[in-house]
């Protein structure tokens, strides 16, 4: 953890959750081949017995220091798959590439 206030933030909840015999584990930041090939391995099989339309949408958020990225697969009769990453690499969109 980087900023002290962010450790102490973490150290309260996890007092907090201890009192509930709940306990905290963080989440580690995954690499995009990696999101990638859980979409592929995961849809693979409703792929093949749907012939129905999909819709994928893509959201996204960057600062400094990392970028997030969330995605929404919709298919026919109602199936979703949504996935939230957090990216282990920087991340900056397009406008600001074009800017420097």
């Amino acid at each position: 953890m980087a900023k002290p206030d962010a450790f102490g933030w973490l150290v309260k909840w996890v007092v907090e959750l201890g009192e509930h015999d709940i306990e905290y584990q963080s989440r580690t930041a995954i690499k995009a081949q990696i999101l990638a090939d859980f979409i592929v391995e995961f849809t693979a099989e409703q792929v093949r017995e749907k012939q129905g339309g999909w819709l994928l949408d893509v959201d996204g958020s960057s600062n400094a220091s990392n970028g997030r990225a969330g995605v929404l697969l919709q298919g026919s009769e109602g199936i979703e798959i949504e996935v939230a990453a957090r990216l282990a690499f920087s991340a900056t969109t397009m406008k600001q590439s074009m800017m420097h």
